[in-house]
């Protein structure tokens, strides 16, 4: 008697099936950890020195996070008649922008950031004119965003291995 191979028509297709919602959920949890980084990177600019200025409280207000599956890009801006800059004009256009370069990514891709148009001057701590911010709030000063996000770099990575660690 000979040996004979058996095949089982249309396993090829089931696997690449499986393999396709696996790839769906890879995604889908990844992007769960992103968002949970995005997290752990507010709270710390907003607690761990140098916390994010705040004068009108228009840059903390233009905060944005955006995946895929989720767009948090309200705002609670307040409205200063003296610079007369449109906030939500500006947040708008930058979410807008954002959220286009997340659709067209094909991995799971996070976009976070300020909208304020005054946001990377304050951000570097260094006025249009060159002359360095004076930070009024206690703990506020340069690099907030940066530092925040060095700071946790150990714990972001852990937050999305643990993630992908739970499929």
């Amino acid at each position: 008697m000979a040996n004979k191979m058996m095949t089982l028509k249309g396993i090829e297709k089931a696997v690449k099936a499986i393999q396709k919602d696996l790839n769906k959920r890879v995604d889908e949890v990844s992007e769960a950890g992103l968002i949970k980084a995005s997290i752990l990177i507010r709270n710390s600019m907003a607690k761990q020195s140098p916390i994010i200025p705040v004068d009108l409280g228009n840059l903390n207000a233009s905060w944005y996070v955006i995946t895929k599956g989720r767009k948090d890009v309200a705002t609670r801006f307040v409205e200063n008649k003296r610079t007369r800059i449109n906030f939500a004009s500006d947040h708008s256009a930058v979410t807008s922008k954002a959220s286009s370069k997340v659709e067209t990514s094909p991995t799971p891709l996070l976009i976070m950031g300020f909208s304020a148009r005054y946001a990377m001057a304050v951000h570097e701590g260094v006025s249009s004119k060159g002359n360095a911010f004076k930070y009024n709030l206690p703990q506020s000063g340069a690099k907030f965003f940066e530092s925040a996000l060095w700071r946790n770099k150990e714990k972001i990575v852990e937050i999305i291995a643990k993630e992908v660690s739970n499929i």
